[in-house]
Order: C-alpha cells, then structure tokens, then sequence
C-alpha cells in the first residue's frame, strides 16, 4: 500500500531514510484516519482529508 511513496531517485546514502519517513508518514496518517473514524465518524474524517489536501497544496 505504501509502495507509491518510496522511490529510487534520491541518492544511495539518504534513500532508505527517505523510504522510513515515508513509511512513518503514512503510518501517522492511517492512525489519525482510525481515531477520526473512531471518534467522529466520517464527517469527521472529511474533514481531516480536506485540511491534509488544502495543507498539501500550499506547501
């Protein structure tokens, strides 16, 4: 599932610790998705989506 944010472009040296924050980062990501659902239900978790995307295009 996380195969797609792992890529062979960096340099050798710093890849696999670009391909763990990646894990990491999807991770956290999936775990906050769960405790949203959990917590707030999908309206909920909607909401989180839309500030990740709206974060993701102003950075």
């Amino acid at each position: 599932m996380w195969q797609w944010c792992l890529t062979d472009s960096f340099p050798q040296e710093v890849q696999e610790e670009h391909n763990q924050a990646a894990k990491a980062l999807l991770i956290w990501f999936i775990a906050n998705i769960r405790w949203i659902a959990a917590h707030e239900g999908e309206q909920g978790v909607k909401q989180f989506v839309r500030e990740v995307r709206d974060e993701l295009k102003s950075a």
